[in-house]
């Protein structure tokens, strides 16, 4: 799982905001509807941290929720080292 600063998260979220109301994949050759992009506050076992940390779950109609991670490799967003020549 991705955590990220809020300036971060948020403009991931209001990057991939226009994929709301379309099918994204969502695994195993499957697609849904993007129902929404919800950050989440990470739960600090430091409280003493300065900065919060939030994660990115894209929500599907089908009630799939998916980390920012897995969305954008199901959606061709990014490569791991896995799939890449390198």
């Amino acid at each position: 799982m991705l955590y990220f600063n809020l300036e971060q998260a948020e403009n991931i979220r209001n990057t991939y905001s226009s994929w709301i109301g379309r099918k994204a994949h969502i695994g195993n050759g499957s697609t849904d509807f993007l129902t929404d992009i919800q950050l989440k506050p990470r739960h600090e076992f430091r409280p003493f941290r300065s900065e919060k940390l939030y994660s990115i779950q894209f929500v599907f109609e089908g009630g799939q929720k998916f980390f920012a991670h897995d969305f954008f490799l199901y959606n061709g967003l990014m490569m791991t080292k896995l799939y890449s020549n390198k």
